[in-house]
């Protein structure tokens, strides 16, 4: 490709996500950059090298380090079904820099595999609602919108869990985990955990990236279960990810209306979809989650 179709490409692939979140792009050719976009060959140009043609054929790093590096021994085009398409890959690419995981939907631009070249290729609604739940939605009128209340529940008028109704998943202890599938173990567990610290404090699923999140003291480590995801990177300062909740939690994890809590001692912590502590929190187990 020529230097300016790889630059309107890239442009475009940008558009994508400019079009329906509050983001703004702009091109700087010095200085700091939130995402770095680069080209390299199989060479060791960084921690995570190229295959040569086929395969892998870009990578990317979740905000804090936003590099997005493209194998520059791929046959890169536009507008063609021969070769593979830079508009499409760096949009998924740059998604990943902005934060989104895989998508479980094979026709977003998010799922984890690249489904070739589309002459009128959209995002997927999916694709919208994930980042729109990172960054919130783009307003397109010129014009102020009324603002309306925040409806989050308080303290007072939250619906606590059922925790007697609520499905169970997996279990960790020390280095091992069992699997479960309606409270019966799965064939071949326990397991042990490799690439991760033993005695985890707390696992949840962040439904804004689709990632595992790993608790341990004040660090936290993230996991996709679908991309390679590079360990080395991590632990990373817990109060990088949320902002408010204590460090050692007994417990954490999502529940199915989105909100996030955790547990710590006598107390709880109720977590919004900014990844804040709610207002009036930490509140007591005993009395209001318990019920004794």
């Amino acid at each position: 490709m020529k230097k300016g179709e790889l630059k309107m490409a890239v442009h475009n692939a940008f558009k994508y996500w400019s079009d329906v979140a509050p983001l703004t792009f702009r091109e700087v050719n010095y200085g700091r950059a939130d995402i770095r976009i680069a080209f390299h060959k199989k060479d060791g140009y960084c921690s995570i090298p190229f295959d040569g043609p086929g395969h892998v054929l870009a990578h990317a790093e979740a905000p804090e380090s936003g590099i997005v590096h493209f194998d520059e021994d791929e046959f890169w085009t536009e507008g063609t079904y021969y070769g593979t398409n830079l508009r499409i890959v760096a949009a998924h690419e740059i998604g990943h820099a902005l934060g989104l995981g895989h998508s479980q939907f094979r026709s977003a631009l998010m799922a984890p595999v690249y489904s070739g070249y589309r002459s009128n290729f959209r995002l997927h609604t999916d694709d919208i609602r994930g980042i729109q739940l990172l960054y919130g939605k783009r307003i397109t009128s010129t014009l102020a919108s009324p603002t309306t209340p925040n409806t989050a529940s308080s303290p007072d008028t939250e619906n606590i869990p059922d925790p007697c109704t609520a499905p169970l998943d997996a279990i960790m202890l020390d280095n091992k985990v069992w699997r479960y599938s309606t409270f019966l173990l799965d064939y071949g567990y326990p397991k042990q955990v490799k690439r991760i610290p033993p005695n985890i404090d707390a696992v949840l699923y962040l439904e804004k990236n689709k990632k595992l999140i790993f608790i341990k003291g004040s660090e936290h480590w993230q996991w996709d279960e679908l991309k390679y995801t590079d360990l080395s990177l991590y632990p990373k300062p817990l109060s990088m990810l949320f902002t408010g909740v204590p460090s050692s939690p007994d417990a954490a994890f999502t529940w199915t209306n989105g909100n996030i809590f955790f547990f710590k001692g006598d107390e709880y912590w109720r977590v919004n979809e900014l990844l804040s502590v709610d207002r009036g929190y930490p509140l007591s187990k005993k009395t209001r989650w318990m019920r004794c």
